[in-house]
């Protein structure tokens, strides 16, 4: 697999990646209220986690030969926690309504 090809996928789940950050910081809106205090925990948050993995992983990648491979285990990793957290925020919204 070509490098362009590869550089067309990271940009591609790095977009999505921020278009569900914003999902996500609507969501929390909602049930922390629209603040900005909430925003900047919140970017911080996700900023930390950006930070931490590009660190965990950029050790792993070093030590292997098949990147695209590991890229593709990250990204089901990543569509998984995409469903786990968005089903994390609905069963807030869920308790508030009640």
């Amino acid at each position: 697999m070509g490098r362009k090809r590869l550089y067309f996928y990271t940009i591609i789940t790095g977009a999505s990646g921020f278009l569900f950050a914003v999902i996500w910081l609507r969501m929390f809106w909602q049930y922390a209220g629209k603040t900005s205090l909430v925003s900047a925990a919140f970017l911080a948050a996700y900023m930390l986690g950006a930070a931490a993995g590009s660190f965990i992983f950029g050790r792993i990648a070093q030590r292997r030969k098949k990147h695209f491979f590991l890229f593709v285990v990250t990204q089901f990793g990543l569509g998984a926690s995409v469903i786990l957290i968005t089903y994390y925020f609905n069963s807030f919204q869920d308790r508030k309504s009640t």
